[in-house]
């Protein structure tokens, strides 16, 4: 989802199952050897925010870990090079988006490449409070730069002091324990785990299927109440 200005509230989005193919196939002969040179690229992410301004609260995220990029090339005579890369992220924060994410979570368990569950450049003017965010145990960066991994394993405790990121508070790297998008099994950080998203200057009275926020000792993290 690519925008300039955009409010998000209540949704439960994916990156979709993403796939990119190239295929190059040379002929040369001993006198005139060729290079068949192939590069496949794929990129995905549920939300982007490219110089804009994102408002994004109470809202689950997913990538598919069937997306990929495959390269093939081949010569009769010659040289090959094939190379494929994909780079999969729940949220990024290009140079100059300015994006406030409150009270949201999601799951990618693609590590290939640059992927990682946060992009954050550090042009960008980030901030992230009281979100839930998980790898499933996949190894996956936990927050990426402009040029490398910024904060690689662990929880998120050093989100407010990379570049990019303006403000950070109770955020967590944690199985969410979803039964399906609208249930959680017990011990899953998402029920009362937010914040009041009127602190952030968003009003969220209701969650994606008409319940009242909040409803119970605080307000459910995502897409759903669950009391």
């Amino acid at each position: 989802m690519l925008f300039r200005s955009l409010w998000l509230v209540n949704n439960v989005i994916g990156a979709g199952q993403v796939k990119s193919y190239a295929e190059v196939y040379a002929t040369g002969t001993a006198g005139t050897p060729v290079t068949a040179l192939s590069t496949a690229v794929m990129r995905a992410a549920p939300v982007v925010a490219t110089g804009g301004r994102l408002f994004m609260a109470h809202c689950d995220l997913h990538t598919d870990r069937y997306s990929e990029a495959i390269a093939e090339a081949s010569t009769t005579f010659g040289t090959e090079a094939a190379t494929a890369t994909q780079t999969v992220n729940l949220v990024r924060a290009d140079a100059d988006a300015e994006a406030t994410i409150i009270n949201s979570a999601g799951y990618s368990q693609i590590n290939t490449d640059d992927s990682a569950l946060i992009f954050v450049h550090p042009d960008a003017d980030m901030s992230m409070l009281n979100s839930v965010w998980w790898d499933k145990e996949y190894g996956v960066c936990r927050v990426y730069g402009e040029n490398a991994c910024l904060i690689a394993e662990g929880g998120l405790d050093t989100l407010a002091d990379q570049p990019g990121c303006e403000r950070a508070s109770g955020n967590l790297i944690q199985d969410q324990l979803w039964g399906w998008w609208d249930s959680v099994t017990a011990g899953s950080p998402l029920p009362d785990g937010g914040i009041d998203p009127a602190s952030e200057g968003m009003g969220v009275f209701i969650d994606a299927d008409g319940n009242a926020r909040p409803n119970g000792a605080g307000w459910d993290i995502g897409a759903y109440e669950f009391n």
